[in-house]
């Protein structure tokens, strides 16, 4: 089974037009990963209204977070992400700058990493590990 959680913004995803995503979100992967549109879950998760935000504005963002089976090749799931993101922004009207894609191979568990942060008051960056940088944190 294939699964897909998008996760997106109270009221920027219409009720109406979810089942054209999950029917394009299913047949993009059987048309690229060869898997049948029936074995394609896709659950919606909303963001409460204006618990998101994204450079101090409200934010538009939806994440769409798949797990496919594992050993795809890169040059084959990079195909499978442009064409979920291309099909994404067709369907809503969205732009590219408003959907991340991700497809995580199934059993994947990301290490987690907590790290501290403070904003610096005389540089503004942010600080990480001792290490300053321009308001972004570089995990190595």
């Amino acid at each position: 089974m294939i699964t897909f959680r998008c996760i997106v913004q109270e009221g920027c995803i219409p009720l109406d037009i979810r089942p054209r995503l999950v029917s394009g979100l299913a047949g993009v992967t059987a048309e690229v990963l060869g898997a049948a549109p029936d074995d394609v879950q896709v659950e919606f998760n909303e963001i409460p209204h204006g618990a998101g935000y994204r450079g101090g504005e409200l934010s538009t963002t939806s994440l769409v977070r798949g797990a496919i089976p594992p050993g795809c090749e890169q040059p084959v799931r990079e195909q499978l992400l442009m064409k979920l993101c291309d099909m994404w922004c067709e369907v809503t009207g969205c732009g590219v700058d408003e959907v991340v894609v991700n497809a995580s191979d199934q059993g994947y568990v990301p290490k987690s990493l907590f790290l501290k942060s403070v904003t610096s008051k005389s540089t503004g960056g942010i600080i990480t590990d001792s290490r300053v940088f321009d308001r972004k944190i570089f995990l190595e």
